[in-house]
């Protein structure tokens, strides 16, 4: 490995961007690999790869320009086939960061009950349990519209407000109403307080307002058009992980490690120290690809190894883990300067609306910009020959002395 960035050998930098946003414009690399072969051609039938579903987090356009090359090559024959399928646990993330986001910037949410960080995770919990529900049918016109509904009365049933709840397995207000239909309002909210698993029954109390900013947090992630392709739950835990692994080992990838070799052979490393989730196999494996036998003692290194990822396993579960990893991360983070650089980043978020089918590209209509001068076309201010109107004193016109001098 060479960790300088002035190296010996080929170069395995492979693009002229950073790795921080690299994914967006290999996307379309790829793309065009799966399609074409080197010399720009069609690939045939038996080689030629069309992604129909893409899975992804929503903290990228990579999906959506991925599928729009792919109607670039194959034209309209394609419009509207492939689809972005965002992966529910990041739609889950992505939830919960806007909610703390909308609590920093409204001082009401906060206090003692009001919106906390369980509370938070508990409505983020009740609207991804809406989701699971729903996949079982997706495409069936009344399960939709029972998942939306069951989806936008979750903020009035944090707050206390149950005259939307229609579901008796979602809520304990209904289940105990229904069963009882004799008891007082009194009666009932006692019940609820008393057999309530979250907040001992006790309700957020915010004004009509706060609700209403919540609300639109909600309709505005979850509608009628992107709702079957949200409850899909895609999973990319495995790429998750593979990138985890990475991270372990190049303390991230914002680091300047694109210009030397020591990123791909991190990669290398990755994919034989995880394989297919199971490191002893993959050592299996790829000792016979390579011809080499396995010794016993390898093999006995390989089970005491494997003992000791069980302990670390179980000791990751634990709180006192979770603790010292917040710890370390804050601490790191300050070292790196990370804190000072997060205001300067900006990911290129896709809105959970946006649909990623993509269309085959028109030309585009947009009219050439004029000059703010003379008002001519194919050039601007700063590169006009026109020089600026003089300006006379109070009381006196303005004269325009317009000149071109062409000796010059």
């Amino acid at each position: 490995v060479n960790y300088s960035m002035a190296h010996d050998g080929p170069c395995t930098k492979c693009g002229s961007h950073g790795p921080a946003n690299s994914e967006e414009h290999m996307a379309k690399d790829a793309a065009r690999m799966l399609l074409l072969d080197k010399d720009g051609n069609c690939r045939g039938d038996d080689t030629a790869v069309f992604v129909n579903k893409f899975h992804a987090d929503n903290d990228t356009r990579a999906p959506k320009n991925f599928i729009q090359v792919q109607n670039d090559i194959i034209g309209e024959q394609v419009d509207g086939v492939a689809e972005h399928l965002p992966d529910g646990n990041h739609t889950s993330k992505n939830l919960s960061g806007e909610i703390f986001d909308e609590r920093k910037s409204d001082p009401s949410f906060n206090g003692k009950g009001q919106l906390e960080n369980t509370r938070i995770r508990s409505i983020c919990a009740d609207v991804r349990k809406s989701l699971v529900v729903y996949k079982e049918s997706i495409g069936n016109p009344q399960e939709r519209q029972r998942c939306l509904d069951q989806i936008y009365c979750v903020i009035p049933h944090h707050c206390g407000d149950h005259s939307q709840c229609k579901d008796i397995k979602y809520c304990r207000y209904l289940s105990i109403k229904t069963a009882n239909p004799e008891w007082s309002e009194k009666d009932i909210n006692e019940e609820v307080c008393k057999s309530s698993l979250r907040f001992g029954g006790a309700s957020m109390d915010l004004s009509e307002e706060g609700k209403d900013k919540l609300m639109k947090i909600l309709t505005k992630r979850f509608c009628r058009s992107n709702i079957d392709r949200v409850a899909a739950m895609a999973d990319s835990n495995s790429v998750e992980g593979f990138w985890g692994l990475t991270i372990k080992f190049t303390e991230g990838k914002r680091l300047n490690l694109d210009q030397s070799n020591y990123w791909k052979s991190i990669l290398d490393y990755c994919f034989c120290k995880a394989g297919k989730g199971n490191i002893e196999r993959t050592m299996v494996e790829l000792s016979n690809e390579l011809g080499i036998n396995v010794m016993g003692t390898e093999t006995r290194a390989q089970e005491k190894k494997k003992k000791k990822r069980a302990r670390e396993a179980a000791f990751k579960k634990t709180e006192t883990y979770k603790l010292r990893r917040q710890q370390a991360k804050v601490f790191k983070d300050v070292r790196l300067g990370k804190q000072d650089a997060k205001s300067a980043y900006r990911p290129g978020k896709v809105p959970l609306k946006e649909s990623a089918r993509t269309k085959t590209k028109a030309k585009s209509k947009r009219l050439p910009t004029k000059c703010s001068k003379c008002k001519q076309i194919h050039h601007n201010a700063r590169m006009c020959l026109m020089p600026e109107a003089k300006k006379k004193g109070k009381g006196q016109k303005r004269v325009t002395d317009w000149y071109l001098d062409y000796d010059e």
